[in-house]
């Protein structure tokens, strides 16, 4: 998991400076930014980082916070589809969560809004531009070498049952 979406950063060779989430801006910063492309513009990681959602960037920070701290997906996973949810993606449901999982909130906190937390959203910026799936947006996932947009939770089951090629999971058998 790679907490950054489709946010991009708002670099000069892009525009859309002050207009919010702007899909051609995003598109222009996938491709300008690319770790393959020639002439990368200076500020594809320190222009102002605009995300699709509203509340988006500081979530996503906060994400990927929480998987730093706690690595391990049996860990930050529970966490995440907690905070995720209900689509309260806020300080208040970050703690409840936090609680819930026995995670450190407030070294969470201090990490999505200090440097820790900036360093975590250029590197998930990164990841996302280095993925070599076939970005088709968010959520893009990759299993077994097939692309899938947002599936359905049944047919995210559906296709890792088919692709997991060791002794299947109770899941596989519903």
């Amino acid at each position: 998991m790679v907490p950054w979406g489709n946010s991009y950063y708002n670099t000069s060779a892009c525009g859309g400076a002050g207009k919010g989430f702007d899909g051609a801006a995003c598109l222009c910063w996938h491709k300008k930014c690319d770790p393959n492309a020639t002439n990368i513009p200076s500020d594809c990681f320190t222009a102002t980082a605009i995300p699709q959602h509203r509340h988006e960037a500081e979530a996503d920070r906060r994400e990927g916070c929480a998987i730093h701290y706690y690595p391990d997906h049996k860990q930050w996973l529970p966490w995440v589809v907690c905070y995720e949810g209900k689509g309260h993606l806020n300080k208040l449901n970050a703690k409840k969560c936090s609680k819930k999982a026995n995670f450190d909130n407030d070294k969470i906190e201090a990490c999505t809004t200090g440097a820790l937390g900036q360093q975590l959203e250029v590197l998930n910026a990164k990841r996302t531009l280095a993925y070599t799936g076939g970005w088709t947006g968010t959520p893009t996932m990759t299993i077994g070498n097939k692309n899938f947009f947002g599936p359905p939770p049944e047919g995210l089951v559906t296709a890792i049952c088919a692709a997991y090629t060791g002794t299947k999971p109770a899941a596989c058998s519903k």
